[in-house]
């Protein structure tokens, strides 16, 4: 009776263990991963950028979280799971990109800089500058070549937005009627960006 006993209390203390064991080796799998956003169709290298801005998002999301005209964007934003978050996020970004580059990560324009100095130009997906990361204190290093790598270009986007989110509450049309990217004012594309954003199954 004693040894079915000890039997007994080794098999439980051994299952206790596995389960301890595999409780500590656990990883929440990386359901953002699976996130597909719009740009991708057609052009399967664009998923570098994907994976890249959702993670930028992700790092920031309840900064965007509080932002007060959020639900202009998303009706439904509040109810939504942390991956639709992203994603609606994650088109809103892509559809900014499209009015201000065309997706096209080279293109440069002197815009309100100064034709002899790059550093002010705005550059790649995004139309960043260099002089934005003192700007807005932002410690990346970049250069002007460095801001028409997508990655590098969307990662300080999404820095400086998380900032000015942070700032003023809002994502666009900002006190005073301004915004860092002119699409995102209330006499510019901004309503065709909350058009795109709304229109997700999830938004609806």
């Amino acid at each position: 009776m004693k040894k079915l006993l000890l039997l007994a209390l080794l098999i439980v203390i051994n299952s206790y263990t596995t389960t301890l064991v595999l409780a500590q080796n656990y990883t929440n799998p990386d359901t953002t991963s699976s996130i597909v956003l719009s740009w991708e169709k057609n052009h399967p290298e664009r998923q570098a950028w994907s994976k890249s801005l959702i993670s930028d998002l992700d790092s920031h999301l309840t900064i965007f979280d509080e932002a007060k005209d959020i639900t202009s964007f998303c009706p439904k934003y509040e109810t939504l799971s942390h991956d639709q978050r992203l994603n609606m996020l994650g088109e809103m970004i892509v559809s900014v990109a499209h009015y201000e580059s065309d997706w096209i990560p080279s293109t440069a324009s002197v815009d309100a800089g100064k034709k002899k100095d790059k550093d002010t130009w705005s550059v790649g997906l995004l139309q960043m500058s260099v002089i934005d990361q003192t700007t807005y204190n932002i410690k990346l290093g970049y250069t002007f070549t460095d801001l028409q790598d997508p990655i590098k270009n969307l990662h300080l986007g999404i820095s400086i937005l998380s900032v000015l989110v942070k700032r003023y509450g809002y994502i666009a049309n900002q006190p005073g009627g301004g915004s860092y990217w002119s699409t995102l004012r209330p006499d510019a594309e901004v309503h065709n960006i909350q058009f795109h954003t709304k229109s997700l199954s999830f938004c609806k």
